[in-house]
């Protein structure tokens, strides 16, 4: 035992190894361990990014354009009436910083250098998040947000024009990360990868799109520049892959108490929302055979919406497709590209381009939400339009219809004014909002924030 002691004591002078050092760590659960994994973090991100776009922002922005009508209580005062306050949005300004932004973040930095695919796909997550909010919000932090670890408590707001041209830089470097060879990366996403199950190349196409959305984004800024971006990011996806809704980029939800279809249990638990009537009167009128996925018939084939100034609570609830267990949301689609293809192709004076792509949009839509192709009567009237025919307005209000459910369609009516909508007359404004309040957190505590609660004024790609 004797002999045992002074070889210890020898080994330990010999690498000057100190009987703290020796045992540190010596109580540590290799259990409970203390650094995250990059798939814990990207679960984590993934989950933050599907609720944010399924959640309460997405119905605020259905109600705002009408999609949907809020017929009771906060749905109805904050969001049909128009009555936010900086006191409404906190929650989901909270959970786009602190869930979905400063997660995406720490993966990016501690695990990106040496896994390109996590460091890819936390770009993309962020790339989506600060889109939100800038989207929402206007100038928001985005180059000082995560540098509370550096002791910056009171982030300056960055313009939108910059927070976009991040977007894009972020989207660009994603897209680089995801075509380095498999070798490249100590551990490659799998399961933890809750979207795309470690699927790159569908990751890259979907950055493709996002780069797309964002470049039409400035149709307002730069009509041409814009158009010209747009089309050459679309040429990169398609050439990536992009071919059909077996590419679109899905928010999957499930049947646990944290996963759910944030539409249905909305729904089932609170009961707010109904139909829009300017929705399902268009889808009406045009024989739509989305109309029963997106709303419920009441009977006999009837469905009814609850006009501005309404409240009509017996209203068609959701549709089959929204209240579907375990439902997956669109977040990039197939459909989105080809509606941004038709857009920007107008505005390239490409207008065959332009009806092709328009048709393509429709009808992958209707496939989309019901799982099979329009008839024949369908295709003519509504998705058989010509060079000669094509106008932004036609475009514009198909993607009215076809991207329900996403916030997506709130950032378009804002854009272009399309379709033409008549604000709620009891509104605490005269018009659709432009933007959400400030949150009263960043007023009281963050002094580089301009407080703007005049849900009139637009944000700056909307001017």
């Amino acid at each position: 035992m004797k002999k045992i002691y002074i070889l210890l004591i020898t080994l330990l002078v010999l690498f000057g190894t100190s009987c703290e050092d020796f045992v540190d760590g010596y109580d540590d659960s290799p259990n409970s361990p203390t650094n995250v994994t990059p798939g814990v973090l990207l679960t984590a991100a993934e989950a933050a990014t599907i609720f944010a776009y399924t959640s309460q922002s997405a119905r605020a922005a259905s109600i705002f354009v009408q999609q949907s009508a809020g017929v009771t209580d906060q749905s109805k005062d904050d969001y049909q009436l128009y009555g936010m306050t900086e006191n409404t949005v906190g929650n989901e300004w909270n959970g786009l910083y602190t869930d979905l932004l400063e997660t995406a973040d720490f993966l990016e930095a501690t695990y990106a250098e040496e896994n390109p695919y996590y460091g890819g796909m936390a770009k993309m997550l962020k790339a989506l998040g600060i889109g939100m909010v800038t989207d929402f919000w206007g100038d928001v932090p985005f180059s000082e947000a995560f540098d509370g670890r550096d002791g910056v408590t009171a982030p300056a707001a960055d313009a939108q024009e910059s927070i976009i041209a991040a977007i894009q830089q972020l989207c660009t470097d994603a897209i680089a990360d995801f075509q380095m060879d498999a070798s490249a990366n100590a551990f490659t996403p799998l399961e933890d990868d809750v979207i795309h199950g470690g699927d790159v190349e569908m990751w890259e196409i979907g950055a493709w799109i996002l780069k797309a959305r964002y470049a039409n984004r400035l149709s307002n800024r730069d009509a041409t520049g814009s158009a010209t971006d747009a089309l050459s990011y679309l040429d990169q996806a398609y050439a990536a892959g992009l071919d059909g809704n077996a590419d679109n980029t899905l928010a999957p939800t499930g049947n646990a108490s944290t996963d759910l279809n944030q539409w249905q249990a909305f729904q089932n638990n609170r009961g707010y929302m109904r139909a829009g009537a300017t929705l399902v009167n268009m889808m009406i009128a045009q024989n739509d055979p989305r109309l029963p996925y997106y709303f419920a018939d009441l009977g006999g084939g009837t469905f009814v919406g609850s006009d501005i100034n309404e409240d009509n609570a017996a209203a068609s609830n959701f549709g089959t497709w929204v209240m579907a267990d375990a439902q997956a949301f669109p977040l990039l689609t197939y459909f989105e590209a080809k509606f941004i293809e038709a857009e920007a192709a107008l505005r390239s004076n490409d207008d065959p381009r332009a009806a092709a792509a328009f048709n393509d949009a429709v009808i992958a839509s209707v496939e989309f939400f019901t799982g099979s192709a329009p008839d024949a009567a369908f295709i003519t009237n509504v998705a058989s339009e010509t060079a000669a025919t094509i106008t932004l307005e036609t475009i514009m209000t198909q993607k009215y219809i076809a991207m329900f459910t996403q916030p997506e369609v709130w950032s378009d009516y804002r854009r272009t004014g399309y379709p033409v909508l008549t604000s709620d007359p009891r509104g605490a404004i005269n018009q659709v909002p432009e933007r959400y309040p400030t949150t009263l957190n960043e007023r009281l505590y963050n002094p580089n924030i301009t407080s703007i609660t005049d849900l009139t004024v637009p944000v700056w790609w909307a001017e």
